[in-house]
């Protein structure tokens, strides 16, 4: 609903609906540095080069961030969702707001992840903890030695350092891999559609589960990939060959039928 500016000099610009953030946040004066910006649906928060934040725009989404603001100090950076923010301190704090699932406080954090009404916290020991809609609780002791988390709109999955991969969140959104589970080992790659997951192991395989209609049913046979991208509701695959292969809507890129004799010697797809 709005559009926020970063200018090279550190000064923030916003035009849009003002209650969406289109309005920029009086706060922002001149004399204010603006090191990073992100956005909810509704609101932007801007970091400044002195560690804290300013929100501004709908509160409902993270626009008022008044009742954590003496939390937000020393700050690394942004992470946000649909409508909440959250912000990762040099401290391994992790201080969110909005959205309904203000107030999460947790320590030791590297990196944070969102997907929709949900934040995943990565922690330096290696666990993971997620909160909001799509709590970690049901697979919690699972969560130890993780490497990276990857999501879908409403689930995540996450890629741990022996290769095995844990899902959480609703089936339809590729929340449950139990179907597959014995197939995910050697996993070295987790890439996702709005509904999906897909796997790329280090033999070159790909395991995928989830909406069918969004790339989690690999129906044809295929190996020997290199790496793996996605839309919204397709995968692709890039083979160490060159050639290419897509699954899922065919709309939004499952279907390279058309184009097939022209997907030879290449380097890189996104």
């Amino acid at each position: 609903m709005a559009f926020a500016a970063l200018r090279r000099d550190g000064t923030c610009v916003a035009w849009g609906m003002p209650r969406g953030g289109g309005k920029t946040c009086e706060a922002l004066e001149s004399s204010v540095e603006v090191r990073e910006l992100c956005a909810t649906e509704y609101a932007f928060a801007a970091l400044t080069s002195d560690g804290r934040v300013v929100a501004w725009g709908d509160p409902d989404h993270g626009g008022d961030c008044t009742s954590v603001a003496d939390h937000l100090v020393n700050v690394h950076h942004l992470r946000a969702n649909e409508g909440a923010f959250c912000a990762v301190r040099h401290d391994g704090r992790a201080i969110c707001w909005g959205g309904g699932i203000g107030g999460e406080e947790l320590e030791g954090v590297v990196e944070v992840y969102a997907c929709e009404g949900s934040f995943c916290a990565l922690l330096a020991d290696g666990r993971a903890q997620s909160w909001g809609a799509c709590e970690s609780s049901a697979v919690q002791d699972q969560l130890i030695d993780v490497l990276e988390i990857t999501s879908t709109q409403l689930a995540f999955a996450a890629l741990k350092r022996d290769g095995s991969v844990v899902a959480w969140g609703p089936w339809y959104a590729g929340g449950d891999c139990s179907t597959v589970e014995e197939e995910l080992n050697n996993v070295q790659q987790l890439c996702a559609t709005s509904a999906a997951f897909a796997a790329l192991k280090a033999d070159g395989s790909v395991v995928c589960w989830g909406s069918s209609k969004q790339g989690g049913d690999l129906t044809q046979v295929i190996g020997d990939v290199e790496h793996l991208r996605a839309t919204e509701a397709a995968f692709a695959a890039l083979h160490r060959d060159g050639t290419v292969s897509a699954w899922g809507l065919s709309a939004c890129g499952g279907d390279v039928s058309q184009v097939q004799d022209l997907l030879r010697d290449v380097q890189e797809i996104c």
